[in-house]
């Protein structure tokens, strides 16, 4: 009797053992379970609602930046069309000297003018004339007849001998009816041709 008491108690005791185990593991298990569970729902939440912060605060700044380009557009547009206003004043700026200039012009020419008619007026049969050189060498004689004629002068070559049989080229300008006129105009070359230094008022004969 005492030995089947006795291995009763043991199948008991094994028994309430594993029983005990298989809990145990169970429990642990489910635990386990819930937790994998409850994170992964935790994760997407947090998920969920970080990515509705982020797009709400870039949302904030694009916004924003769309306003300041488009009030960057309008002023540049208030500047572009300020600035032809601007170029049209310095382009009227820029032309009002030239106009000025060109109505000195003729006032320059006006100014030039009495110069010429100051001159003596030459008469073809006068008797006085104004010699601005004598030389022995004719070519001399015709170099400066040459610059002279180039400038508009009534220049000519007057060739004479003196007493003691030398030839001289005498180069004169004009021919007058009074001595006056001629002395005038040799005057008047003297202060236009530096070349000239002297004159000499003679009959043309």
């Amino acid at each position: 009797m005492s030995n089947n008491s006795g291995t009763n108690n043991s199948k008991i005791i094994s028994l309430f053992i594993t029983f005990a185990v298989l809990f145990i593991v169970v429990f642990s298990l489910g635990v386990i379970i819930g937790k994998g569970l409850g994170g992964s729902d935790t994760q997407t939440i947090e998920r969920s609602y970080d990515e509705d912060v982020s797009s709400e605060k870039f949302s904030e700044p694009e916004l924003v930046g769309e306003g300041s380009i488009v009030q960057d557009s309008n002023l540049t547009e208030i500047e572009s069309k300020e600035l032809p206003k601007e170029s049209d004043s310095e382009s009227k700026e820029e032309t009002e000297p030239l106009e000025v200039s060109i109505e000195k012009s003729p006032l320059e020419n006006q100014g030039s003018t009495p110069a010429k008619s100051a001159m003596p007026k030459i008469d073809s049969s006068g008797r006085y004339t104004v010699q601005i050189g004598a030389f022995q060498d004719q070519s001399q004689a015709n170099r400066l007849l040459n610059s002279m004629k180039s400038k508009g002068y009534p220049v000519f070559i007057k060739q004479m001998e003196s007493p003691d049989n030398k030839r001289w080229y005498r180069v004169r300008v004009g021919t007058f009816s009074t001595r006056d006129d001629a002395i005038s105009y040799g005057d008047k070359i003297k202060e236009k041709e530096a070349r000239i230094k002297s004159v000499f008022i003679t009959v043309n004969n």
